[in-house]
Formats: structure tokens, sequence, C-alpha cells
């Protein structure tokens, strides 16, 4: 039976204990049951339960009746190992007891009994036994606190944590005691890091470093040991998390190989290697408390620069490929998740406990490599789309393991809900508490917290199938999930989340053999729970943090993709699209002004300034620009009609495509004063047709889509009177249906006369009423030996069956560099969406020839043709233009870096400090006479790709195949003067 009582006691510690009523059992009094049970006189007088099933049952009378009961167990192991018991009262089971070593100890818990009986049955029963020890049990104390109060739901604050900087203290929102829970907090440092031995899991070793121990099997994980050090940083403790991240740094993390960059994920206690590779929950967490690190206490050098070092494993993590095999990626760059593992056939799928997307958002935020900052903010977007995809969609669970797809992984039993999995709704819940991103986490919670109380929320186990189904029959009370369970409290707005919150504050601290895994979630849960689990932000300058543009049909694709450090964008919206709304977000003390909130488009460009104000200081200020260009107007004379006029092979309409497809062997293509149809007809009288395929939307006919079929028409002749022409159609291009329209038009020779007609001609039956796809027929009967000329077939449709569309802004359709060796590659690749091109060529080339095209309508101007090329950098732009609409225009640039004669590597000279930087391929090294104290990537047009601070040292090696050829870098030193070198990392200089 389950406790259908949303219930929990506001006023616990202002009680006098002396007032309170109290029953005492003496085990020794208890009815014995089971195989083994038995009593004891040493170390107490008590009972022993031996095996499974052995038990000891009393009835007691309560004379308060229901209420919070406060139940103490006084009890021991047979050994050093950790011994439990379950508590039932009236058959429901309550709670489980632990205690380690021989020692008599007291386990104290905080029960709500709102169904207790008078008199009520008390059991206490062996059902963990594994042959390791055996429990004896003394007395059980039941003393009475108070009423049973009702508690409201939790109120969930308006906005996340990271824009209001305030962390809920879900225990005092519960009612207890601000200076009990502030006591326990520090209580748990003293015991996981200076405790008795079995308490302790923070060890020291040489005079620097520590690690955390796995104590069941006396190994040190990459999992505990980013655990230990984000709870280091979170209780402001530098000095053991320096030692932590030393022991981390120089015995766990690859320094060459395939794994280089990575961590070990299992290592001895002497620092030797017991499990190969990484696991990338480790990476991610050793990731998150250094950047912490850094923003709480500042960074330091060499290997205590946390920051650089964050980075550092940010950058290994994504240097690789997704390709399974090897090593790969430590998330899969497709499916922006992370991998199980980053290994061969590890990669290719996913762990739910992984999925950290609060983290990935701060990481969208802080990483020095600013291209990468988009694709973290794609993988905070993807988990938590994810979660309720992994998630059973009754219980709530999530597997250990997951396909991409978000299917659990059938490997084993990982496909259920084992320990991994524990671990998810902890991180459900932070996301939602920190930024409140997605209103489907609270539901998420709030199914797998309903789950949990339909098993009992203070004896419920920890091991099930998605279904809810109890695996191999465990019934363990695991504090580690107790405690990921109440953090999901944070997310909920139900009152059964203080039932969770009051199972884990009353649960006793791990200790023991198993004390590890339990612990470390024990530990980080109750920093989150306590509100001592922060944020740690940088010094932020004055930037935007978000910025989007959307209308009633969609989000706008800003160009570039938005980063805090680009300062211009541009948009395109449809001419249907009359206004947008402009969102933008800066760091915490700074506000935004300007032009954000719903803002009415023109036709053409609109250009929007979002300005950014440091609070306090009015002349700190940075400008945003969006530029928004809406289409022109159209109608039937544009969209709705479809011109084919043989200029290129293809040609598109709204929603008929005509593909030119000349098979005739009296038709061929010539130029008069344009492209066109040239016919020349043999015999008397001979017919010619071009076939033009034609597909019309489903519903409809030719006729009823179609008004009206027009083209010119020329002859070699001085007149083309008389003649007839033709129209029809064929399903294969061979076999014509033709009707014959009437007379021809008059043409003139080498002039263009227009011939219109209308498809509600009686002639054109047969063709008005085909549906579907086939060729349009159109020709003419001429004498023998004449020439014709066609061009421009016009079909018009009827302009309420077509929809208008915007049209396409202005954009180059091929973009392309040579020089006599040869093309030159671009970087990146063309693309009619990317505006900025890169290219190097060698000190011999002295010219290049740019060539551009744009699409009929547009006018392609700037530099294009053959270009000279000086030494060093050569920027060229290219500009198109919408005919008749100057405001509709759009600029590419392309730089090509000419190599420059080097004799030796040069070495900038500034107030007598000598900095040499120069390149190798994918490395560069600078080399200083002074402390390096920061250094900055740019690409060629000066946007920031790279910045590494306090370096402190006067040799730094980047290693990066992400970068363009040619870089500028910037150096500052100890004296504070910029060292700037361009550098081109296939030519050494």
């Amino acid at each position: 039976m389950s406790l259908k009582f949303n219930v929990f006691i506001i006023s616990t510690l202002f009680f006098v204990a002396s007032a309170y009523s109290q029953i005492v059992v003496e085990a020794e009094n208890m009815t014995l049951g089971g195989p083994y049970a038995g009593t004891v006189s040493s170390p107490f007088d008590g009972i022993a339960l031996y095996g499974n099933g052995d038990n000891g049952v009393i009835t007691v009378q309560f004379p308060d009746g229901a209420g919070i009961y406060e139940v103490s167990i006084i009890g021991a192991s047979n050994n050093t190992t950790t011994a439990s018991v379950s508590l039932y009262i009236d058959s429901e089971k309550k709670k489980s007891f632990s205690f380690t070593g021989i020692t008599p100890a007291t386990q104290t818990a905080e029960l709500r009994l709102p169904d207790l009986g008078t008199p009520a049955e008390i059991k206490i029963q062996l059902e963990t036994d594994n042959g390791s020890n055996d429990t004896y049990i003394d007395k059980i104390t039941f003393t009475y606190k108070g009423a049973i109060i009702i508690l409201p739901p939790p109120v969930i604050h308006d906005q996340g944590a990271y824009y209001t900087d305030i962390y809920r203290n879900m225990f005092v929102e519960a009612g207890l005691d601000s200076i009990a829970v502030k006591n326990k907090l520090q209580a748990l440092w003293d015991h996981f890091f200076y405790g008795e031995e079995n308490q302790k899991l923070y060890y020291e070793a040489d005079t620097d470093e520590a690690y955390i121990l796995d104590v069941a099997n006396n190994d040190v994980r990459s999992e505990g040991m980013s655990y230990g050090m984000m709870i280091c940083v979170q209780m402001d403790k530098q000095a053991e998390f320096n030692r932590l991240w030393k022991w981390a740094k120089t015995k766990m993390q690859y320094t060459s190989g395939q794994y280089e960059g990575y961590f070990a994920w299992q290592l001895n206690a002497d620092g030797t290697i017991k499990g190969n590779g990484p696991a990338s929950d480790g990476e991610e967490y050793f990731i998150m408390a250094l950047f912490f690190a850094s923003h709480r206490w500042g960074d330091g050098e060499g290997i205590f620069n946390y920051s650089f070092q964050a980075n550092e494993i940010l950058r290994h993590c994504m240097r690789r490929s997704d390709a399974g095999g090897g090593v790969t990626n430590l998330f899969n760059s497709t499916q922006k998740q992370v991998t199980f593992v980053p290994y061969g056939n590890s990669a290719s799928f996913t762990d739910p406990s992984y999925h950290l997307p609060s983290f990935y958002q701060l990481w969208s935020y802080w990483a020095s490599d600013l291209p990468r900052r988009s694709f973290w903010a794609e993988c905070a977007s993807k988990s938590r789309q994810m979660f309720p995809l992994f998630a059973n969609e009754t219980t709530g669970l999530m597997p250990d393991y997951a396909e991409f797809s978000g299917a659990p992984r059938n490997e084993g039993d990982h496909k259920h809900f084992q320990y991994d999995a524990w671990r998810c709704i902890m991180n459900v819940a932070i996301d939602y508490a920190w930024f409140k991103a997605d209103e489907s986490e609270v539901a998420l919670v709030n199914k797998i917290h309903n789950f949990f109380e339909s098993k009992g929320i203070d004896s419920y186990g920890g091991l099930y199938q998605l279904n809810g189904t109890v695996l191999n029959n465990n019934n363990d009370h695991s504090p580690g999930l107790v405690a990921c369970n109440a953090t999901g409290a944070l997310a909920s707005n139900q009152s059964i989340a203080w039932d969770f919150i009051n199972d884990f504050y009353n649960m006793s601290v791990p200790s023991g053999t198993y004390r590890y895994y339990d612990g470390m979630l024990y530990f980080l849960n109750y920093l989150h729970l306590s509100g001592n689990f922060k944020i740690y932000k940088p010094d932020q300058d004055v930037q935007l943090l978000t910025l989007s543009v959307s209308s009633a049909t969609g989000e706008l694709t800003l160009k570039p993709l938005f980063y805090s450090d680009i300062f211009s964008y541009t948009a395109s919206a449809a001419n249907n699209i009359e206004s947008v709304t402009i969102k933008a977000a800066a760091a915490n003390g700074c506000t935004v002004t300007g032009d954000t909130g719903t803002k009415n488009l023109n036709i053409g460009a609109n250009i929007f300034t979002i300005i950014v104000t440091k609070n306090g200081y009015e002349t700190n200020t940075q400008d945003y620009t969006v530029k928004i260009t809406r289409a022109s107007e159209t109608g039937a004379g544009n969209d709705c009609e479809i011109l084919f006029d043989f200029e290129s092979e293809v040609y598109s309409g709204n929603n008929v495509t005509i593909t030119s497809d000349i098979d005739n062997p009296y038709v061929s293509e010539i130029n008069q004063s344009s492209k066109c149809i040239q016919v020349t007809t043999v015999g008397n009288y001979s017919n010619s047709v071009v076939g033009l395929p034609v597909t019309i939307p489903d519903g409809l006919t030719f006729g009823t889509y179609f008004q009206s079929i027009s083209f010119q028409l020329a002859c070699t002749g001085s007149s083309l009177p008389g003649k007839n022409t033709y129209i029809g159609y064929s399903d294969n291009g061979i076999n014509w249906t033709v009707a014959d329209i009437g007379e021809g038009v008059t043409v003139i020779g080498n002039s263009w006369s227009e011939r219109t007609v209308d498809v509600s001609n009686s002639k054109l039956e047969n063709l008005r009423n085909k549906t579907g796809s086939f060729y349009l027929g159109v020709g003419i009967k001429s004498g023998a030996g004449t020439e014709y000329y066609m061009d421009n077939v016009k079909l018009t449709a009827f302009p309420e069956k077509c929809t208008p569309v915007a049209e396409i802004p202005a954009r180059l359709n091929n973009l392309s560099v040579s020089y006599s060796g040869g093309t030159l590659p671009l970087t990146p690749l063309f693309d009619a969406d990317k505006f900025s091109y890169w290219a190097s060529v060698e000190n011999a080339v002295e010219s290049v020839t740019i060539e551009a095209a744009a699409d009929s309508g547009y006018t392609v101007s700037g530099d294009i043709g053959e270009k000279i090329l000086n030494d060093g950098a050569n920027i060229f732009q290219i500009n198109v233009t919408k005919d008749g609409n100057e405001t509709d225009t759009c600029e590419y640039t392309v730089t090509i870096t000419k190599a420059g004669i080097i004799t030796q590597i040069p070495t900038v000279k500034t107030n007598g400090q000598n900095v040499n930087v120069f390149a190798n391929n994918n490395e560069i090294h600078i080399v200083s006479d002074s402390k390096i104290l920061r250094t900055y990537i740019y690409n060629i047009f000066g946007a920031l790709l790279y910045k590494a601070e306090n370096i402190n040292a006067n040799n730094f090696d980047l290693i990066s195949t992400d970068f363009p050829e040619i870089l500028i870098v910037k150096i500052l030193t100890e004296k504070r003067v910029y060292n700037i070198k361009t550098v081109n990392r296939t030519t050494n200089n």
C-alpha cells in the first residue's frame, strides 16, 4: 500500500524534545520469524537476522495516533561491511536502515504515518543479505513530533536561476530550519572529505594531489574525480580542488596516442591505468567544474589556468570524426548528442544520464571556440527534446543506454532503469531550474515522481524495467536514487515533491563499503536542494547572450549565425511577413534597449539596432544591428507566369517545373539576339514540335490551371503568312496529339512577333483535360527549307490557382577563383548564403580571375574578372543587386592571401620584447621572452576564433585542424602590448 497523503511537517525543530511521547521497542521482546532469526547478547541484548526473510514482529500501542514520528534504530553489523534492515508498519514497508561496523550505531529517520493503527504491527526484516554480514538489532524508538501538515505545491520561479542568480533552498521552503540545513552541509563535507575511514572518499596523495576512491572497487574513476572537483568549487574549497585536478590532469589525461586529450575512466589508486579510454560523463563534469573554478577563483598558472584547461578539453573532445571503428568525437556532430563512449561501436549510441543540457547551454556562452558555440546550443536543445523520447510514456523511467532515436539500447540489463539512469531526473530538473527552457521537463519530473510515489516514497527500490516492473528483485532504497529524485522537486509543481525532499533529508549519510556512488550523488543533490550548487559566471563583457527574430510563420534565419562577438546580421522575409518580433537578452549587469519587441516591416531593407549598456556605465555600450529585407509584392505577372526562355536547362514556377527536353532531329539551339529554338523543316509542309515536360498540381487539369499559352516567332524569309500553328501533348515525347489552332501570325524575317493562344480554345479540348506529368508540344507547319525561330514560351496560370511566394533575395549562384595553375579551393565551399571566403596562393602567383554569376533579374558587379595580387591579404568584394530594386543587395567578400618571400621566420619586436609567431601546417607556435597573458586568434575577416587567457608561459603551442589556413594572431604580454602576426599554416610563415 502506498501513501496517498502529500504531507510534511513545518515546525519540526521548534518542539521541546522532552515534551515528545516516546515508544521504545526492545528487539529481544519481538516474535522472531524466518529461517534463521535468533537472539544475541553481544554487542547488546537483541536479535540477529542472518538471511533474507528473517524478521522480528511486535504489536505496539501509539497513544498519539497518526502524525510525524522520529524513528531511531540501534543496530550493528557482525563485521566491517554494511548491514541493512527494513522497517514495516502494518505490513507496509516504510524505511531501510543501514549499520556499518561492529560498534552499535543509531540510525534515525523522520516518517509520516497518516494511517497508523492503534495498536500497530511493527516488523523489522532482512531483505538485502548477500552473505557478507549478519544484522544485529538492539531497539527501536518512536518519538511523536507533531501533526501532519499539508503543504501546497512548490511555487516555481518565473525565471531560471541563470537569469536571476536566485537558487532555491528547497529544504527551507519545506519548513526545515536554515541553520540545521547549513550545518548538515558542513557535516557532509567533513564526512566525505575528512571523516573516519568508513566515511571519507577523499584521499590525499604526495604533497599536492588527491583522489576520490571508489571504495568497493578500490579504484579511481573520472566520474568521481569530476564530481569531487564540482563539489569543491561549490563549497569554495580551492586547495582540495587543485589537488584533485592535478591528480586527474597528470595521471588520468592521455598526452599522446589515439586518446590524446581524453581522460582514462578508471585508474588504480597508485595512478596506473586500470580501464582504458574515456567515460563521457567524466569529461563533461571536468569541463564544467573548471569553468566554474575559473569564474569563482580566477585563473592561475599552468594546469591551474582553469578556463584554458576547460577549453582544451572541449577542443580535444571535438577534433576527431564521428565515424566508428576508432576514437571519435565525444558528441556526435550530426545527432548533437553525447556518445556513451567515444570509441568504436560504443560511439553509435548514448546514455540518457550523460545528457546535461544546462552544461551545454553554458558552454555555448563561454567556449573560446566561437564558431562551435552554436553547436553547444544545439546540443542543449537536442537533449531537451530527447528526454521525453528516452522516457517510458507511463512511468517516465529512462534506460541506462539508449539509441540516438531515444529507443532503449538492447544491451543486457542496460535497456532498463538502473544505476546510471538514476541521474536523469536530476539532469532534467537542474536544466529547468537554471534555464526554464522547456516546460515538458516539469511534466516529465511529475510523471517520475508519481511512479515512485506509487511504489512507496520511503521504500521504493532502485532497479526497474521501464514499465515499472521491479528488476532483479531489487528492494534497496538507495541513497543515490533518493537524492536524485528529491532534486526533481526543483522542477515539480506537485505537493508530493515535499515527500521526496523529506525522505532525502532524513536518510542516513552513506558510509561503509558502498558509499562511493551513493555518497557522491547524495552530496551533489544536497548542494542542489540547499541552494548551494550555483552557476559561477565570468565577469561579463557588454554583450548579448541571445538574439532571435521571429514572425507569425516561424523563426527567421540570421546570417551569420548568432555569436555574442559578432555585431551585424541580416535576414530575409517573404512579402507576406508584415512584422517581426526581435528578442535579445544580455549578460547579467547589462541592460538591453533599442529595437526589441514587435517591429513592422517595410518592403525592402529594414535596419534595427539593439543596444547593450553596462549598468551604471552609460558610456560602456555595444550596438548590434539586424538588417531584415522584406521581399517585394508578387502577383499574376510574376509567380503565376512560367517562362521558358531557353536560357538554361531548368525553369521553375510556383507549382510547375518545365525542363528543356529538345528531342527532335530538326530542332537545334542557336543564338539569334538571345538563346532560342531554331526549327528547320524538310519536305513540303512538314511539322516540327518542341516538347516541354509539364507537371500539373494535384487535383487540377491543364485547362483549370493554365489560362493561356504564348510564344514568340521569327523566320528567315521576308514573311511567313498563313502558316498553321500547332499545340499538343505527348506522354512520351515521341507520339504527339496535336491540334491545328488556326492561322499563324505574320512574321517578318529576323524580327519577333508574339502569338497568344487561350487555353479555352475549343480545339484544345483534349489538352485541357490532361493531368499529372506529360510533354507540352508547341510547333508550326512550314514549307520546305523554311527556318523559323521560337523563344519565350510562356504559360500563364489563373491568378486564383497559384500562391504568390516571396522572391529569392539577391544571391550569387556561382563563385569561383582561378589562376594559371588551375582553380583555387575556397574556404568555405561556395554556398549562396555564405558571404565570406578566403584562399591562399604562393608568392609566384601574380593574378587571379574571379567569376561570379546570379540568377536572371539580378546584376553582379564589383571585383570580378582578372585581379592583380599584392603580397599579403587581397580583399575583393562582389555585389549582387536586384534589377530595379537598389535596396535588395548582397555583398560577398573573397580574401586571397599571397605569401611573401620568406627568408627566415620573422620576429615581432615591441618595447624590447621578442615575440616569435610561426606555423607549420596545423601547428601554431608562439615563443616570447616575456610572460604571455593572452592569445587571440582571428580569421582574416576579424572574427574571433579562439582565445586563451593567462597562459603564463613563454612558449605556447596550439594544434588544431579547425582553423582556416590564414590566421591573425594577437598576443598580449605582461607589458600589455599587442604583438600582431599573420600566419599561413600551409606556407610556414
